[in-house]
């Protein structure tokens, strides 16, 4: 647990009171980089088909620099509020609608997330199996799927926490690298061998903005990653929030291309889907990808699990019936994803609902609202969000005020009981020079311009995204 300061500090000290961690700015972007980069990567081709070639680049590095901003915006309110975890801060500037999206956000992407490692089991293993074992009728992607889970996912579920498993769970790190390194060689051969037409302006680009959004994903552990800093100052963040957003840009454009300009609009979803399923070196890397697949579901599990027992007060270990109760729900949520996996065989489906639904919330919604909550000088939007959330909150929520010269009203003691806070001083108190926040803090005409295309994006995603790739999906005119 983070122990607050008393104040803010200037940006060149350091700003959190805690023990500092052993990593450089450059060390720590590779930590976020190692977070982020996941499964998603090897649906950008697909989204690039969907979107057309030009929008499709455009979206990329759209996202990528929005995403930056979101991480700066986060850490800054973050220091403002003297709150120093997602959950934590969402509540304290959007009360309780801030801590039922950010936890909705978590249920969806985590359910979302593990249904789509499934899937990609069954694409990735039956294919390698068929090649073992032969034409079988006991080989199919259900068998597969099921196989798989009950065998390696399932007995990791019922740990205590997620520590026994972080040190193999590094090796999924090293998978990931690989594969791209094939997809990329591979993909190149295919194309000179046949020649793709290339479609330069798409006509779904919402689902292809949840998509992108969702394989940038990095708000979720901003925390967490500058906490890793040998020097814990908002510039060291900013250069190692910078430098991974750069290197996401860079690899996720490379490898989106690389993928799309070598089969075009025939590119699967599962880009590994498009080598033949007797290739050696694509059986190899899909061997690889599941290693990732298999050594990541529990990943997304177990933060899963701690958030339905907190709500639930129920803790691991303290009781014989709190256990059962808890490896209860471990099995029923095992079982949810394995049946809607048995069931749904479109990933891209997956990857759309989850981007839309949940990526968009966590790094545009989310922190634009939390941002325009705290920071904007606005005296209308001032009023609206300080009364729109301590009316919800039956005057149980922490005030909202700026935060200005290092002050705010804000307890600085973090409790799970959010009436430790109360609102003092009239709307008077929310209309302070907002020159006056410190070098370090995310107010400024940039940000404020950045957290609008945030929040107008997030909304139109979210909404429209979903809608359009529903749609698309259950619509027999765009079946």
């Amino acid at each position: 647990m983070v122990s607050r300061p008393s104040s803010i500090k200037s940006s060149r000290e350091s700003i959190f009171s805690l023990d500092l961690g052993t990593l450089t700015a450059f060390q720590a972007s590779f930590l976020i980089l190692n977070t982020a980069i996941g499964s998603g990567i090897f649906g950008l081709p697909w989204a690039i088909s969907r979107a057309g070639l030009v929008y499709g680049v455009f979206i990329i590095v759209f996202v990528a620099i929005l995403n930056l901003f979101a991480n700066f915006i986060l850490l800054g309110c973050g220091i403002q509020t003297k709150t120093y975890q997602f959950e934590d801060l969402s509540r304290k500037a959007l009360g309780r609608f801030g801590t039922l999206m950010i936890q909705f956000a978590i249920i969806v992407n985590g359910f979302g997330c593990c249904i789509s490692y499934l899937l990609i089991i069954g694409d990735t293993m039956t294919p390698v199996m068929s090649a073992m074992a032969g034409p079988s009728p006991y080989i199919n992607r259900n068998t597969v799927i099921t196989g798989f889970a009950l065998i390696i996912i399932f007995p990791l579920l019922f740990f205590k926490n997620i520590a026994p498993l972080s040190k193999p769970s590094a090796l999924s790190i090293f998978c990931i690298p690989i594969i791209m390194l094939f997809v990329i060689v591979k993909g190149i051969d295919c194309q000179h061998k046949n020649p793709t037409q290339v479609v330069w302006f798409g006509d779904d680009l919402f689902s292809s903005i949840g998509l992108i959004s969702f394989a940038f994903g990095s708000t979720q552990t901003s925390f967490q990653s500058f906490s890793s800093l040998r020097h814990q100052t908002f510039p060291q963040w900013k250069i190692t929030a910078t430098v991974a957003a750069s290197s996401m840009l860079v690899i996720y454009s490379s490898f989106g291309l690389a993928g799309y300009l070598s089969f075009g609009s025939i590119v699967q979803t599962n880009i590994l889907n498009n080598f033949a399923i007797d290739d050696p070196w694509a059986n190899f890397s899909r061997i690889l990808m599941a290693i990732s697949i298999l050594l990541t579901y529990p990943m997304q599990f177990y933060p899963l699990r701690e958030l339905v027992t907190k709500k639930l007060h129920l803790r691991l270990g303290q009781s014989v019936f709190q256990s059962a109760k808890i490896h209860s729900m471990s099995v029923v949520f095992f079982a949810v994803t394995l049946a809607i996996s048995l069931s749904v065989n479109d990933l891209g489906l997956v990857y759309q609902l989850v981007g839309t639904c949940s990526a968009t919330l966590l790094s545009f919604l989310l922190p634009s609202t939390i941002y325009f909550a705290l920071n904007t000088s606005w005296p209308r939007v001032r009023h609206f969000w300080r009364h729109t959330v301590t009316r919800a909150e039956h005057g149980e929520t922490a005030p909202i005020t700026s935060g200005i010269n290092g002050t705010n009203n804000y307890s600085t003691h973090q409790d799970s009981n959010p009436t430790a806070s109360s609102i003092n001083g009239n709307d008077d108190d929310l209309s302070d020079d907002l020159s006056a926040i410190p070098e370090h803090s995310i107010s400024g005409v940039r940000y404020t311009i950045a957290s609008f295309f945030m929040f107008v994006l997030g909304v139109v995603v979210f909404f429209i995204g979903t809608y359009t790739a529903l749609r698309n999906k259950f619509s027999p005119k765009h079946k």
